[in-house]
């Protein structure tokens, strides 16, 4: 097998018990899932997200956020792209919870990124737009 299709052929999905005792069904036990790249992509254009100019809009994130990480023990989604507001409208405490938690599980944090860095042995990007 070579190298191309033994990485295609690996099931990188990946859950983590997720307690949301705001929500009494399955007694309160959601999973965060791995999200892929395209979801990644999707995320943000849900989120408003604008990659030239870094803007996310800090109102839509945690809602996109909640519809690609929170699964099923097996990592199936829980919501679709069509309960953006609906989930929207889940209490503040909870989505920021997700938000912040799937973040982190997704290596898709602000420590996340300056630890990936840090590790990586590069050296971050002078952003700020002079020499």
């Amino acid at each position: 097998m070579s190298l191309r299709d033994n990485a295609l052929s690996i099931n990188w999905q990946e859950t983590k018990e997720f307690p949301t005792p705001e929500i009494s069904i399955s007694n309160g036990l959601f999973f965060l899932r791995k999200i892929t790249s395209f979801e990644k992509g999707k995320m943000h254009k849900l989120a408003g997200y604008d990659p030239v100019t870094g803007f996310l809009d800090s109102e839509r994130a945690p809602t996109a956020s909640c519809l690609m990480y929170l699964s099923d023990r097996d990592g199936n989604r829980i919501f679709g792209d069509g309960d953006f507001d609906a989930v929207g409208n889940l209490p503040a405490t909870l989505v920021e919870r997700i938000w912040i938690e799937g973040s982190k599980f997704n290596g898709l944090s602000e420590t996340s990124i300056e630890d990936a860095e840090k590790n990586s042995g590069t050296t971050p990007r002078n952003n700020s737009g002079t020499d």
